[in-house]
């Protein structure tokens, strides 16, 4: 089945998992930062991201707030289904590496195994994010569909002469 060409290959399979996991990954993130947990609702809204981004300064932290959890969710959507994937893939990627930049401020840790666990998990996904920019969503997806041009409507499709019998 790994070939060149248009047709599938191994890579798109290991692409679209990657899409699938960073999507309910952010999916997740952003839906709890939105409308908060089912088991602690007051603590995972925007309102609490709020003043944990006020806690370290950071400029419009209400702004910040609902525009990076508008990103995780709506991104991560995106991502699910691999429209504008590498597009969608730039201000996921930057999220998370401003999160590797706040999180230890954040969590106000001061030894270096806690500001490693912190950082770890959002420089992950942002070097995994990095890699879907630079390798694309893959043909399992609606980019690739696109690219392929079989998502056309079949009126768009050229008609074809029927041929006479002789």
């Amino acid at each position: 089945m790994e070939n060149s060409g248009s047709s599938f290959r191994y890579s798109d399979l290991g692409l679209l998992t990657i899409r699938l996991i960073l999507a309910v990954l952010f999916i997740y993130a952003g839906g709890i930062k939105l409308f908060g947990s089912y088991f602690n609702h007051e603590d995972r809204e925007v309102k609490a991201f709020t003043a944990k981004l006020e806690k370290v300064n950071v400029p419009q932290p209400k702004a910040a707030a609902l525009a990076c959890a508008l990103t995780e969710f709506l991104g991560g959507g995106l991502l699910l289904f691999g429209a504008l994937t590498r597009l969608t893939a730039i201000p996921l990627a930057i999220n998370m590496f401003v999160a590797v930049y706040l999180a230890p401020r954040m969590m106000g840790a001061d030894d270096f195994v806690k500001v490693a666990d912190s950082v770890m998990f959002p420089l992950t996904v942002g070097f995994i994010l990095l890699g879907l920019i630079l390798t694309g969503p893959g043909w399992l997806s609606v980019d690739g569909c696109f690219a392929r041009g079989r998502c056309r409507a079949a009126t768009d499709k050229p008609a074809t002469p029927a041929k006479a019998k002789t």
